[in-house]
């Protein structure tokens, strides 16, 4: 599939007299992609898409002592978090200077 959109890429490109840009950018934080088209020389119109997922577990198991009955208890805390955002964006890129 990505092969069949790159060539479809190129292609347009190709038909339309164009350039046309695709970057992907994995980093530790976000990961995200765009998708650009070349106007002039100095005017890229772009969108892109951003996505970030982060999990977070926490498990404590213990003893302690209640006072209310008077004996020595066990316990255990879990606490599990889980947060996907999605960021679309549109723009356009102007060099000023080339």
């Amino acid at each position: 599939m990505k092969k069949l959109c790159l060539i479809l890429l190129v292609a347009f490109g190709f038909i339309a007299n164009s350039q046309i840009s695709f970057g992907v950018s994995p980093g530790f934080g976000f990961n995200s992609s765009y998708l650009g088209y070349n106007i002039n020389n100095k005017l890229i119109t772009y969108v892109g898409f951003q996505y970030f997922n982060s999990n977070f577990k926490y498990n404590e198991t213990g003893e302690f002592f209640d006072d209310n009955i008077g004996e020595i208890v066990s316990y255990n805390e879990k606490f599990n978090l889980a947060a996907n955002i999605y960021l679309p964006n549109i723009g356009f890129k102007y060099f000023a200077i080339q």
